[in-house]
């Protein structure tokens, strides 16, 4: 179940809800996990602090993850307390890499994850694996700047799991506005997934809707993307009578075969 989230549209993030059992999400440490922590790092002009994911020297294993290399890919920018951390900073393409989880590392892990300047980043296509955001720990946080795009092969968990006994935190931003994601399931194989607005409770708009058949042969999925709500439109009559363009014939249709 491929997944992409480009921020060409103004559908926003993702809050995992009708959380799943924890066994379904088994996660065992990995001797080829390869863990990002903020080496060398820079500061902007309102002295945030950042640092390249496509720097050897931020990695566990003093190398970039690169397709196929089966890694998975753990990102903490945590500097020893919460609420204190270094943005990782992706610039450039990453093709398909095996998994990325976010909130891993200790009761503080945690971190920012950055796509920028166009770039197009994919996890667990091939592998199947799922991605998490917030996941067992936190906060964390994933952002995709304008012109840029996400795609995981399976599920993106936002927020899934325990910190310390209290709900795990996640947050997915896509051209700056925050969203939940809604995962129902419709026997006896469809699956239904809505984003909608989420820091407006009240009127919490729907943003993007995906539907997936997965009985059918290739699982087809029917993708719907919402923008430019107008709530105090008054739309009158005449607005809904279709007029043909000059030329513009009917056409019968043909009896079924």
């Amino acid at each position: 179940m491929k997944r992409k989230i480009s921020s060409f549209q103004p559908l926003k993030c993702l809050l995992l809800a009708g959380l799943l059992a924890a066994s379904m999400l088994a996660f065992n440490a990995m001797a080829d996990d390869n863990h990002w922590a903020p080496v060398d790092t820079l500061t902007d002009g309102s002295g945030n602090q950042y640092a390249y994911f496509n720097d050897p020297n931020n990695w566990s294993l003093a190398a970039v993850p690169a397709n196929g290399d089966g890694n998975r890919v753990i990102i903490n920018g945590t500097l020893g307390t919460p609420g204190d951390y270094v943005f990782c900073v992706v610039t450039n393409n990453m093709s398909d890499l095996y998994q990325l989880i976010m909130g891993y590392d200790g009761t503080v892990g945690g971190g920012n994850l950055i796509i920028t300047n166009g770039a197009h980043v994919s996890f667990g296509v091939a592998s199947g694996q799922w991605t998490g955001v917030g996941f067992p720990n936190g906060p964390s946080s994933l952002y995709i700047g304008p012109g840029c795009s996400f795609t995981c092969g399976s599920h993106l968990w936002v927020g899934q799991g325990t910190n310390n006994g209290n709900p795990a935190q996640g947050t997915v931003t896509i051209d700056g506005v925050p969203c939940s994601h809604l995962f129902f399931k419709q026997p006896p194989d469809i699956e239904l997934e809505l984003w909608v607005e989420k820091e407006k409770p009240d009127q919490a708009l729907p943003k993007r809707l995906i539907v997936t058949y997965r009985s059918l042969p290739d699982q087809p999925n029917f993708i719907a993307e919402f923008s430019d709500w107008k709530l105090n439109a008054q739309p009158t009559d005449a607005e809904f009578v279709f007029t043909p363009p000059e030329g513009a014939k009917k056409v019968e249709p043909k009896p079924a075969q």
